[in-house]
């Protein structure tokens, strides 16, 4: 190969890894964005139920057991 075919290899590969590099980070974003998303919904869910009493006098028993099946169920996927 000559340099100036090495040099537009390289610059081909860049643009190229670039754009990976680029949809990698957005998709990694958008990621933790709904995780987030989903966080902040099942807390406020959580709270509003503790706050209401629409979970009874046994809270801390009934946050511990739902917190343990939705560990179950998500963990293992």
């Amino acid at each position: 190969m000559m340099i100036n075919e090495i040099i537009k290899y390289e610059q081909q590969f860049e643009e190229i890894r670039g754009i990976i590099t680029m949809h990698r980070e957005k998709a990694l974003r958008d990621v933790n964005e709904e995780s987030l998303q989903t966080s902040w919904t099942v807390g406020r869910i959580v709270s509003e139920r503790l706050k209401s009493n629409e979970w009874g006098s046994n809270k801390d028993t009934i946050v511990q057991t739902v917190s343990a099946q939705l560990t179950r169920e998500f963990n293992s996927k």
